[in-house]
């Protein structure tokens, strides 16, 4: 009644030896572990890989090599031995009546020392990672109840005080006693053993060891995702860990002297299965840094010398391409399980010819309610998708009648039916490796660990399953788990995160799976539906996701709904949810953030594009843009590598040629910090913008192939150079950079807010909140503008309140200096910049500061006198900005109004500043006419609005007395402080050939003078000129 028909159906000799290992399985993998060091004591047992530089290692490669050092059992035993004693010792002081230990070592040769110490103390291993937002890693405390957690170091320590205090608080969970925290280094020595110090194989015997922990004992509890938004703790026994070590071993053929390079991480339980199996079959563990693992996985293996490599199809994929791949490179390697997720069949085409000698492919299936895997096959190419293979001695497998349609919590019927050969039904798995349920959630545990009538205690998977006649066949989940790059992820969790830290942002959440990519579909609140907003909100998520969830469960696209699908009875339709997001067409779908900011500008932005689609898949419609963002396409650490590799290929970086880069991931450098310098993985993992990642390339000249390529950089900058400028961005004057400068200034364009403004604001991909709320500020984005704020996120960002005094040379040259970050922008900036009064008017309510100026001197008052509309100037107005603030250029808002030749703003402004005496009476003084107020080029806003031909702002300014011919100034001091001409209204507008400004200038009195002197040369002062 239970699948397969017979205990012993794995084949041949391999089904024999994996019996005979299950038969010979003793009480608890420890006194297996203890017979093989007593028997083994000077052979290696631990390895610890780490970088060295090339040539200095033996065991490295032509672009990197790696140093090994080795513990033997003998001091394996004789530190985790140590480390117990003291362990037992604390965990007898009466702290805490609990016997679980948190870990919180994440690598390093001290992790599989501590991991043994507990158990050798009596203990439980539960590993905790210190990366986990604060709110997930109080709840893990508050599961696990730990008598004690050791972290790797202080700042570790700092995490998992501020978790205990969560914890604990009133009201979190009652009765948790915070663990008592410790140092690894108080507990365990993990310095490498000093050179021709004797074996220390006499001190098995002295380590005390009071009693092997009964079979029943807690082993360990390792937390995955919860659906409430909790994790779940999963209590294994010894007898389970016992059991499926002596099961891997038979079946994957552990012996003595094999090596087993630990791939996983410290928080999933392959990590500890690989450490123990192998420690119990006599072979030696090999460790190395996760950035390592995760870039240089193949010289890994070489250097480690491994046998046997447990990881996820994706880790070994950034195998293939390499020289590794290739037939003999390898020569030890004999088994590579994966599991975690599908295997590609184009893998298992590739390794086809390896796996028809000396290597075998296994694929391998497990929950870690049941300590770790419960299944294996060997695949080989053409094999059919989802076969999930045989079960391991020590467990059996059922096919029984799905217990409902809902969210899988629904208790299946007593009997626990198995279904006929062909029909699907849910897959329970029974047998010695099932484990005791969930911590501290009995109701959890009481429906989904039940008594099968025959089988005993079986666990209910939640897995869809179909027997065929290949086998077992696994074809998806009947709950809301899915597994993502070997992380298994409870739907339900996502979910519940983003009504609780985006309730105020969201109406509606839903999570799915699509294409192995985590999507999360969600319906904006009132005030975020249209396209800026939503790009915002969008943004706003992703950076709430990365302050408080962990990286497995953020999700890589947010696609924003009006409606989620619901069923008759008003629940969430979920089989509709994968239709939603294919509407529009599969490519449109997971394309939908790629289309922002423009197509690539430059050619390195080409070039980045092109990487990005080929490793990213994108289809070549998919008009891949400069703001789109790596993550929101599927990308990950994995992903970053190989796009790192095909770009170093294709910039000829660190001098690999074509065809050794192709063949030799070695010869392109390190991991995911080494490779390359600028092209290590982790600068894109950090600028996961196009624009901001290929800006980042592009300042390091080494990275052109070709002198060609260098124009190719270096030509858009020239050209921003002369007709990008600003008058904003003056340079000192009286030189040739003066002269570009002022080029541009003939333009009248608006002053640049840097990267803060606007929808490009965000350079850092959405992780500091100040960018992100420039972001809502300029989408007009309401609701997100009062949520960052009171997230604390502060309404004036990073801006400087001291306001700039009258322009001085020095001021004139801030910013060629080097001193824009002193004084960037505010968000009120961004917003009056992009005319969202609404944004304007919040902010203000919020206390943003009125006067706030920029690195220029810039206000809000005079962006939004240039942007409009007249809401945002009225707004700022009542706020108390001064309506004669001057830039460091001298401009006020009536020149920004009448170089945008934005009428609405200019009427508003001329009416308060005709109201206001004192300032007519000044304008009057010193310029010699009430509204002449003069910039730095000695040029009034008459001056600007007949530059661009604006003759309605002209008309409003001349009719409001303005003079149309304002006083010259002498011509010595013009010269002091430009190189432009000096001109008057009339003059700028006959020679820019502006007819209907001439016409209009003349009807209010200006009078036509003799032309310019040629090259330039200022005109004779005038009687009336002003001193």
């Amino acid at each position: 009644p239970f699948w397969p028909k017979s205990p012993g159906a794995m084949a041949g000799a391999e089904g024999e030896r994996a019996e005979a290992a299950g038969e010979e399985a003793g009480p608890t993998v420890l006194s297996a572990l203890r017979a093989a060091a007593r028997k083994r004591h000077e052979a290696p047992a631990l390895r610890w890989l780490s970088r060295c530089a090339p040539g200095e290692g033996a065991e490295g490669g032509p672009g990197l090599a790696w140093e090994s050092t080795a513990w033997s059992f003998a001091e394996v035993w004789s530190r985790a031995g140590g480390a117990a004693a003291k362990l037992r010792q604390l965990l007898a002081d009466g702290h805490s009546p609990s016997r679980r230990v948190g870990v919180a070592v994440d690598e390093g040769p001290a992790l599989p020392l501590l991991e043994l110490g507990v158990l050798l103390a009596g203990a439980a291993v539960v590993p905790l990672d210190p990366c986990d937002p604060t709110a997930r890693l109080a709840g893990v405390l508050q599961d696990a109840e730990l008598a004690l957690a050791v972290a790797k170091d202080g700042a570790v320590a700092e995490v998992l005080v501020a978790a205990s205090a969560a914890a604990v608080q009133p009201g979190a969970a009652g009765g948790v006693v915070p663990p008592r925290l410790l140092l690894a280094s108080e507990l365990v020595d993990a310095q490498p053993p000093a050179p021709g110090a004797p074996a220390a194989g006499s001190c098995l015997g002295r380590v005390e060891w009071e009693e092997e922990p009964p079979a029943s004992a807690v082993s360990h509890v390792f937390f995955t995702s919860g659906s409430t938004g909790r994790p779940k703790g999963c209590v294994v026994t010894h007898a389970a860990l016992a059991s499926y070590c002596a099961a891997r071993n038979g079946v994957y053929a552990v012996a003595e002297g094999a090596v087993c390079l630990v791939a996983s991480a410290h928080t999933f339980d392959p990590s500890l299965g690989d450490l123990l199996a192998t420690w119990a079959a006599g072979g030696c563990a090999a460790y190395a840094p996760r950035t390592a693992l995760l870039a240089q996985l193949g010289p890994l293996l070489t250097a480690s010398g491994a046998t046997h490599l447990c990881c996820t199809p994706s880790l070994f994929a950034t195998v293939s391409g390499t020289r590794h791949e290739e037939p003999g490179a390898l020569p030890r390697l004999r088994a590579v399980a994966l599991g975690g997720e599908p295997t590609p069949p184009a893998m298992l085409e590739a390794w086809a010819g390896r796996t028809a000698s000396s290597l075998r492919l296994w694929n391998t299936y497990g929950v870690t309610e049941c300590c770790v895997y419960n299944t294996a096959r060997t695949m080989r190419p053409g094999d059919p998708p989802g076969l999930i293979g045989d079960p391991l001695p020590g467990n059996r497998l059922l096919v029984v009648a799905a217990g409902g349609e809902g969210d899988g919590e629904e208790p299946l019927p007593s009997g626990l039916e198995q279904v006929p050969c062909g029909e699907v039904g849910e897959l329970v798995i029974a047998g010695a490796q099932v484990g005791e349920g969930y911590a501290r959630r009995p109701e959890l545990t009481a429906r989904r660990f039940v008594q099968h009538p025959t089988l005993g205690r079986a666990y209910l998977t939640g897995d869809l399953a179909r027997e065929g006649e290949g086998g077992l066949s696994l074809l998806g989940r009947r709950d809301h788990q899915v597994k993502i790059r070997g992380h298994r992820i409870e739907l339900a969790e996502v979910e519940h995160w983003l009504m609780a830290a985006a309730d105020r942002l969201v109406r509606g959440a839903a999570a799915t799976c699509l294409g192995g990519r985590l999507v999360a579909l969600c319906v904006p609140a009132a005030g975020l539906e249209a396209p800026r907003p939503a790009a915002a909100l969008r943004a706003a998520l992703r950076w709430l996701a990365g302050r408080e969830m962990p990286a497995a469960m953020r999700p890589q696209r947010y696609h924003l709904v009006d409606a989620l699908p619901l069923t008759a009875s008003g629940k969430l339709a979920r089989g509709q949810l994968e239709g939603l997001l294919l509407a529009g067409g599969e490519d449109a779908g997971a394309d939908e953030e790629a289309g922002a900011g423009g197509p690539p500008a430059t050619r390195m932005e080409d070039i980045v594009a092109e990487a990005w689609a080929a490793e990213l898949a994108l289809s070549a419609s998919s008009g891949l843009q400069r703001l789109a963002d790596f993550a929101e396409l599927g990308g990950h650490s994995i992903v970053a590598l190989r796009i790192c590799r095909r770009l170093a290929l294709r910039l000829g970086e660190a001098g690999a040629s074509a065809a050794a880069a192709d063949k030799d991931d070695e010869a392109l450098g390190g991991d995911l910090g080494e490779l390359a310098g600028p092209l290590a993985p982790h600068e894109l993992l950090r600028r996961p913008r196009l624009a901001d990642y290929a800006a980042h390339l592009a300042a390091h000249a080494p990275l052109a192939r070709q002198a060609e390529l260098l124009e190719d950089l270096a030509a858009p900058g020239a050209q921003a150079g002369t007709e990008g400028a600003s008058p904003c961005a003056a340079p000192q004057p009286g030189g040739p950079a003066a002269e570009t400068a002022e080029a541009g200034e003939e333009a009248g364009e608006a002053p640049p807010l840097g990267p803060a403004a606007g929808e490009e604001a965000d350079a850092a991909g959405g992780a500091d909140g100040v960018a992100l709320l420039h972001r809502a500020a300029a989408a007009g984005a309401v609701p997100l503008i009062d949520f960052l704020v009171a997230r604390g996120v502060p309404a004036d960002g990073h801006c400087c309140m001291r306001r700039l005094k009258s322009a001085t040379r020095a001021q004139r040259a801030l910013r060629h200096a080097g001193k824009d970050g002193a004084r960037p922008p505010a968000p009120l900036h961004s917003a009056a910049a992009s005319g969202a009064a609404a944004s304007v008017a919040a902010l203000l309510r919020l206390r943003a500061s009125a006067t706030a100026t920029e690195a220029h001197g810039v206000m809000a008052l005079h962006l939004a006198a240039g942007r409009g509309p007249a809401d945002s100037v009225s707004a700022l107005l009542s706020a108390s900005a001064p309506l004669s603030a001057r830039d460091a250029n001298l401009q006020t808002a009536l020149h920004f109004a009448a170089r945008s030749g934005n009428v609405e703003t200019l009427a508003l402004l001329l009416g308060r500043w005709s109201a206001d005496a004192a300032l007519m009476a000044q304008g009057a003084r010193v310029y010699g006419g009430p509204l002449d107020w003069r910039d730095r080029w000695h040029r009034t806003p008459v001056h600007w609005a007949a530059l661009n031909d604006h003759t309605g702002a002209l008309a409003a300014l001349l009719e409001a007395r303005a003079s149309a011919v304002p006083p010259r100034v002498p011509a010595s001091k013009h010269a002091k402080n430009t190189t432009l001409r000096h001109e008057s209204p009339l003059e700028i507008a006959q020679r820019r050939g502006h007819r209907a400004a001439v016409e209009l200038l003349l009807r209010h009195g200006a009078t036509p003078t003799e032309a310019c002197a040629p090259g330039g040369a200022t005109p004779t002062a005038s009687a009336s000129s002003v001193a």
